[in-house]
């Protein structure tokens, strides 16, 4: 009994250091790329960065996409939970313009999510053609998710009707894009602080798409349940793919 229980720990022990270890190389190839971009980031980089030998990275990713992929999806699922748990404190936050902000404002914070949205291909290079993020299952997901909160907050009389669908979505787009890129065609020097500009883009997205209606206690809750529901699918669904390679190794062996 004894030495099974000792196995038990030390299996937990080396489970412990692969998934620690390999976090140490998401930080290290995260530091890097926001630094340099994806492209000019290679594997010999990432392992001196993390001061690890390069076939060890492989121990965890078959090759240098299947890495990056996980820097981002670990970047999204930061943000997610982020954005969750402002939600959760703001009850300005159960309104679209107040989704509109917060999650705005948990991308642009970081370099490699507000990339993706960006389709910046300085930063992500060639990744930025992989199936997964394009059009792959997490694409295809955060879309659904999207669609799918419109209708919701549409049926719950909380944003306008006359418009269709498909015409809300190109316009929430327009004005969430726009308020990321302006900074690029204001003149040198005008600069306005990164919380200011959020709560400038909640108030044209209320004042553009929402019907002035005030959310009720009840409109909340059920916007509550669904937001719980739908982002913890897309949480499980990512945090399955990056478990699988912060755990699974070739031969067991750790620096």
């Amino acid at each position: 009994m004894d030495e099974q229980a000792s196995t038990r720990g030390r299996r937990r022990l080396d489970a412990r250091r692969r998934r620690e270890r390999a976090e140490r190389i998401l930080d290290a190839a995260t530091s890097l790329a926001e630094r340099w971009g994806f492209d000019k980031t290679t594997m010999e980089d990432i392992a001196r960065e993390a001061g690890v030998a390069k076939g060890t990275i492989y121990h965890h990713w078959s090759s240098r996409e299947d890495l990056f992929i996980c820097v981002l999806l670990r970047e999204w699922l930061q943000m997610v939970e982020e954005l969750q748990a402002q939600v959760r404190e703001d009850p300005e936050g159960l309104t679209l313009h107040g989704l509109v902000k917060y999650s705005v404002l948990a991308t642009v914070r970081r370099p490699l999510p507000r990339a993706l949205l960006l389709t910046d291909s300085r930063t992500l290079g060639s990744i930025a053609r992989h199936e997964y993020l394009r059009e792959g299952s997490l694409m295809r997901r955060r879309m659904d998710f999207l669609r799918d909160l419109l209708v919701f907050l549409r049926e719950e009389g909380m944003v306008r009707t006359d418009l269709s669908l498909e015409d809300v979505l190109h316009t929430l787009g327009a004005i969430c894009i726009g308020f990321m890129t302006v900074e690029h065609f204001w003149p040198e020097g005008v600069t306005i602080p990164l919380e200011r500009q959020c709560d400038l883009l909640a108030e044209a997205t209320r004042r553009t798409l929402e019907t002035g209606h005030q959310p009720t206690p009840e409109h909340r809750q059920r916007l509550s349940r669904f937001l719980e529901e739908r982002l913890g699918q897309m949480v499980t669904m990512v945090r399955a793919y990056l478990q699988q390679h912060l755990e699974e190794v070739d031969d067991g062996s750790a620096d």
